[in-house]
């Protein structure tokens, strides 16, 4: 039988994710090739709505330090580790100004949100 989270707790687990990717650091890849890093401000995720945190203070700009085609990204905290994001012009969790990337171009990250999920997988 699958149980569900509530709003409440989506929430609360979605905030202790945001909470410790404050200050961390976004990293976008073309495949396993590093593109561009993202250092995210102190306070980058405010309060959870509906399980959602919500990257805030957009854009943030960086160089990238190789050419490529983003597909990938990586949210680095202190503790934790969000692998798989998927990145792109819209509908992705990583939202840039343009997925062909260029040695040494400036990359604006105009968006990014990760979802707790509502589901819970027993075993």
């Amino acid at each position: 039988m699958a149980a569900v989270k509530n709003t409440a707790l989506r929430n609360a687990l979605a905030d202790v994710v945001g909470d410790d990717m404050d200050s961390g650091t976004l990293t976008i890849f073309d495949n396993v090739t590093e593109l561009v890093e993202f250092d995210l401000p102190v306070a980058a995720f405010p309060a959870a709505s509906n399980g959602v945190i919500t990257l805030d203070n957009v854009p943030i700009t960086a160089i990238a330090s190789a050419a490529g085609t983003a597909d990938l990204a990586t949210l680095t905290g202190s503790t934790y580790v969000i692998s798989g994001l998927s990145v792109g012009t819209a509908d992705a969790h990583v939202i840039i100004d343009n997925p062909v990337i260029a040695s040494g171009q400036t990359v604006n990250l105009n968006s990014m949100t990760w979802t707790e999920a509502a589901g819970i997988v027993e075993p």
